[in-house]
């Protein structure tokens, strides 16, 4: 399986948006509101929700399922680039439990032979990652998502290991979690490629149009002519010195021609009187 990035767990910034509480009495954060006409605030119908404020406590965030469906994945992918909640502290500061003459504690060891597991400080127990994005509210085992498992006398090296009970067979609930999540790890990755590849290509196009007006203005200024004209719509035959040199550059480069003028972005083409005059005091 893809191997989650762990993380240490410190207790989540206080939510933006209006907590509620579960049955349990735990604060979850809700969908921020939004304002109506009449200035009333009520629920969007298309609720948003501030990614920065998920709880990183496995005891304390909201079921996966209690959020609205077209915001799972979303929520999904945050986790998942947080990674699992794994909390580096000493063994001390692990709680022991009494069971019978024996006191057990969690050991941070685990996390290293289990890389979905979880641990919660404000519950002292056990959780499951991938289990924990990929629970229906159908779910009759909440153990390792909800409830949390500490039964530390039950973690041991057999087969009979709480741990490796969990994880089950080829069709266990866990297995098929791990698919998913390894499903949904590689579509992020391969949108932050297209994204990365997206930027890259745009920084290009940026500095290619860019170009164009920095040696059209070099060369007006170099022979004194005028950069502006009185006219420089798209429909004028004559939009000033300027554009139509940089115009030329586009007919002699269909590379330039692509992202100059009309084909550039209108916040960004690059030939407005403010960055001819920044280009002159350059040059």
């Amino acid at each position: 399986m893809a191997t989650p990035t762990p993380s240490d767990c410190t207790p989540t910034h206080t939510p933006s948006a209006t907590p509620t509480a579960t049955s349990s009495g735990t604060a979850t954060p809700i969908a921020t509101p939004t304002a109506t006409s009449s200035g009333t605030a009520t629920p969007s119908d298309t609720p948003t929700f501030d990614l920065a404020s998920l709880e990183r406590d496995p005891g304390l965030r909201r079921p996966i399922w209690k959020y609205p469906p077209n915001v799972r994945d979303d929520i999904r992918r945050e986790y998942i680039r947080l990674g699992p909640c794994q909390p580096q502290l000493r063994r001390d500061q692990y709680p022991a439990t009494e069971f019978g003459t024996q006191r057990r504690r969690f050991q941070a060891s685990w996390f290293n032979t289990f890389k979905w597991l979880e641990y919660s400080v404000s519950k002292d127990a056990a959780f499951c990652f991938p289990c924990y994005l990929f629970e229906s509210d159908a779910s009759s085992q909440h153990a390792f998502t909800i409830d949390g498992f500490k039964s530390w006398k039950r973690v041991n090296d057999n087969e009979r290991c709480a741990f490796l009970v969990h994880i089950g067979t080829s069709n266990s609930p866990h297995k098929k979690a791990i698919k998913d999540y390894e499903g949904l790890q590689n579509v992020t990755r391969h949108i932050d490629k297209v994204i990365n590849c997206q930027s890259l290509e745009e920084v290009k196009k940026n500095r290619l149009r860019l170009r164009a007006t920095i040696e059209g203005v070099r060369y007006l200024s170099l022979q004194a002519c005028a950069l502006r004209g009185h006219d420089e719509s798209s429909t004028s035959r004559n939009r000033g010195n300027l554009i139509e040199i940089v115009k030329t550059f586009g007919r002699v480069s269909p590379d330039i021609s692509n992202v100059i003028l009309e084909n550039a972005p209108k916040n960004a083409t690059y030939t407005s009187p403010k960055v001819q005059k920044d280009i002159l005091h350059i040059i």
